[in-house]
């Protein structure tokens, strides 16, 4: 069995309306790239800050991703 490597991110911390420190954001296909930002969503399972794609864009072949940047192994 492969080891767990999942892990969690809350952004509690993270300033509202702005996207999160330690993340990279991009897309593929056409349209404008996405806009990613901390927001509140009070329905959100566990606690109430969340990661939310909110441009508008509705391309059809557009597709935004984020990932996580590699952590500092001298941090």
């Amino acid at each position: 069995m492969a080891p767990d490597d999942s892990r969690t991110w809350h952004f509690q911390d993270e300033p509202l309306d702005a996207a999160p420190a330690g993340f990279s954001f991009a897309k593929t296909g056409r349209g404008r790239p996405g806009r990613w930002v901390v927001t509140i969503d009070d329905d959100a399972p566990t606690r109430d800050h969340v990661l939310a794609q909110v441009d508008t864009d509705e391309t059809s072949d557009r597709f935004d991703a984020v990932s996580v940047k590699p952590l500092d192994p001298s941090a």
